[in-house]
């Protein structure tokens, strides 16, 4: 089994004096009695600028002491003390007095202190009133007001330095609750703390601090979370500690060191948390196939909320989320780091294909053709990687770019590249009309007949969207079902029809005509105004135009009636056998005329006429 190791190191500072010239080492006072101990020195100057008060020139031959009031004092009761030095007038004891439940590391200012160097003896006088004096003080500074369990160090200094000792009197009610079974504060300060480590890390480097003399003292580590069997020596200072590598949670130490020659005892406890490392899923390869559109890439699992999370992409620094989107090829690196412990995981993405971004189709259909002659062409295609292969949706395959002989509807026109990238659009074919037109055989009629086509059309005339009749190039009619004409002439009767889809479509017949004369004229006429046969006029049938000329002459050869440009078959528009307005006697007479049919042609006809009264 592997294992953690935890290295920790002891600093001791402050050499030992073996007497009680330092704070560490003040002896504990309960009565007035005589000091036969004189100090040689100050030891290890436990003053600064704060804590030495009014003792301008620091610490002599100094001894320090501690007393604490027992629990049954009462509450705001006040004490006081003499020093008073063995030989007398000619002795300069100052001192300094801390508290109340102060340490040594932390005196903080004197509460009292005299350095009076007027009167040999020195302390608190219950009539004084001052708190602290300089050497040209009397001695004495006011007494303090005191509460059970609490403790005061005092600091009395030998200024000259003689060897003579002092005796010490305690005065005012506290004096009576002085605890003899008092202990000094310790003031060790062991500095540990917690620290949290990952799963498998090789050591955690613990130190610690202690602010003691060098003295004599014992260790004891125990662990209160059951470990004891990971600490390699419970007795020494800087045993290893060594944790499995499969183990996470807390692990909780203490540290007992016992200062013998200063009667001091302080403890520590740390708290080592091994956190395992983030477990990433889910990083898995991925390919962008054909496309630029963004991927999101990252674990599938779910982190701690703290979890911190950076990419390294292809080198480079990339988002701090733990997920991103991207569509760009390269190395991925995501390093998750929960409680100080990192992991990593990589995952590549590859990049397939260029996507085709867009497909242009046109319709190149002459859907006037008819059934299945649609078309479909690709006009242009966006994006991709040469050779194309194109698929309509009917499941009709080209390696070119165009379909044929479709009919009409709805296609899907789908590309794919030589890597696999498709796309698609669509198209519409019109449908076709199935237009059909008969306007039945070529026709013979005679001249100034009528001619009646019907046209046998299978569209309705919803479906039409523009038709006429045209006979020798002019127009007749337009309407879809049939046409009445009059020709004149030999031709083509063409019918022309344009239906909703554009298409145009046409049917002709050939019309042929019959030229018949059809002229009448009357051989003789009874002018005798009983409204029978009181006139002579030119008659026709349906291919006679009208009359260009008429000449009446007598026997003589004297003009007696003359007219142009008239109608046929208009009796009043003839002669009525006058002349000049008088009536002529019965006789024979000729006549010339100028007859025109409908298709232009004309006639010169002449014969005679006779008048009968």
């Amino acid at each position: 089994m592997r294992y953690l190791f935890f290295c920790i190191f002891l600093t001791l500072s402050i050499p030992l004096q073996g007497q009680n010239n330092d704070c560490q080492q003040a002896e504990v006072v309960c009565s007035s009695e005589s000091f036969d101990f004189n100090p040689s020195g100050s030891g290890t100057n436990d003053l600064n600028n704060i804590t030495q008060g009014c003792l301008q020139e620091g610490e002599h031959s100094s001894a320090w002491y501690y007393f604490q009031i027992n629990e049954f004092a009462p509450n705001n009761t006040s004490i006081a003390f003499l020093i008073i030095p063995e030989n007398g007038i000619n002795q300069d004891y100052d001192f300094a007095l801390y508290g109340p439940d102060v340490t040594c590391d932390d005196l903080g200012a004197p509460i009292r202190c005299s350095f009076a160097a007027t009167s040999p003896s020195t302390g608190l006088d219950i009539m004084a009133l001052d708190f602290s004096e300089g050497s040209n003080g009397d001695g004495y500074v006011a007494p303090i007001i005191v509460n059970p369990g609490q403790g005061y160090f005092l600091l009395i200094d030998n200024y000259g330095d003689d060897g003579v000792g002092f005796q010490m009197e305690w005065a005012g009610n506290g004096a009576d609750y002085l605890d003899c079974n008092a202990t000094p504060p310790c003031s060790i300060d062991i500095e540990l703390s917690n620290q949290d480590i990952c799963t498998g890390s090789d050591f955690v480097d613990y130190e610690i601090e202690l602010s003691v003399p060098d003295t004599e003292y014992t260790v004891t580590w125990t662990s209160s979370t059951g470990h004891e069997s990971w600490i390699s020596d419970p007795n020494i200072l800087d045993p290893m500690i060594q944790v499995p590598t499969d183990f996470t949670g807390d692990a909780t130490f203490s540290v007992e060191i016992s200062f013998i020659e200063i009667n001091c005892i302080q403890s520590e406890s740390f708290t080592t948390t091994v956190f395992p490392y983030p477990v990433i899923e889910g990083m898995e390869d991925e390919t962008i196939y054909c496309s630029n559109d963004n991927i999101t890439i990252g674990p599938s699992n779910l982190f701690d909320p703290d979890a911190d999370f950076s990419w390294i992409i292809d080198g480079q620094s990339g988002p701090n989320t733990v997920l991103i989107e991207t569509n760009s090829a390269g190395e991925y690196i995501l390093e998750v780091v929960e409680n100080n412990c990192p992991s990593y995981d990589t995952l590549q993405v590859e990049k397939i294909g260029e996507p085709i971004s867009a497909l242009s189709l046109y319709d190149s259909t002459d859907i006037c053709l008819g059934i299945d002659q649609g078309e479909i062409f690709v006009e242009d295609v966006s994006g991709g990687t040469a050779p194309f292969n194109f698929e309509l949706n009917t499941g009709q395959i080209s390696n070119d770019f165009f379909f044929d002989n479709l009919p009409g509807g709805n296609y899907t026109v789908t590309v794919t590249d030589k890597d696999g990238c498709s796309n698609e659009a669509s198209i519409e074919i019109a449908d076709f009309l199935d237009t059909q037109i008969d306007l039945g055989n070529d026709t013979l009629i005679l001249l100034g007949g009528f001619v009646d086509i019907e046209n046998n059309l299978n569209l309705e005339d919803t479906q039409v969207l523009q038709s006429e009749w045209i006979y020798l190039n002019e127009f007749y009619s337009n309407n879809t079902r049939g046409v009445n004409i009059q020709p004149t002439e030999d031709g083509l009767l063409k019918y022309i029809l344009v239906d909703n889809n554009g298409c145009s479509y046409e049917d002709s017949i050939k019309i042929r005509i019959l030229v018949q004369e059809q002229i009448y004229i009357a051989n003789s006429f009874t002018p005798n105004n009983d409204n029978q046969n009181d006139w002579f006029y030119i008659q026709g049938g349906p291919s006679v135009s009208h009359v260009n000329y008429l000449a009446i002459y007598s026997r003589w050869g004297e003009k007696v009636f003359e007219s142009e440009n008239t109608d046929i078959n208009v009796p009043e528009l003839g002669w009525n056998g006058t002349h000049h307005d008088k009536t002529l006697n019965p006789a024979s007479f000729q006549y010339i005329t100028e007859v025109e049919l409908i298709n232009g042609e004309t006639f010169l006809l002449s014969g005679s006429i006779a008048l009968i009264r």
